[in-house]
């Protein structure tokens, strides 16, 4: 990887970053996360992000006013799971 290549597609907003399990960071921990969360998003704003967690561990209004978007994952066959893959 080039010298700044990870900053320069942030800086021109092609990135799609994947924040999975935000769950799995301890309670004591977490406003530290949505302070880094926040602090990213406002410097590279243009991007996307996702963050996955489980439901118990965010509250239903969580992100919504930072423009995020809540979408639950239902329950899946095995093949309902090849075919998600596939896509």
């Amino acid at each position: 990887m080039p010298p700044q290549w990870c900053r320069g597609i942030l800086n021109e907003g092609r990135a799609v970053l994947l924040i999975d399990s935000i769950d799995e960071m301890p309670r004591s921990k977490r406003t530290e996360l949505y302070a880094w969360l926040n602090d990213l998003m406002a410097h590279f704003p243009r991007n996307q992000y996702v963050l996955t967690s489980r439901p118990y561990a965010v509250s239903g209004n969580w992100g919504r006013n930072d423009g995020f978007g809540h979408i639950e994952l239902q329950p899946m066959e095995l093949e309902d799971i090849r075919e998600f893959i596939d896509h």
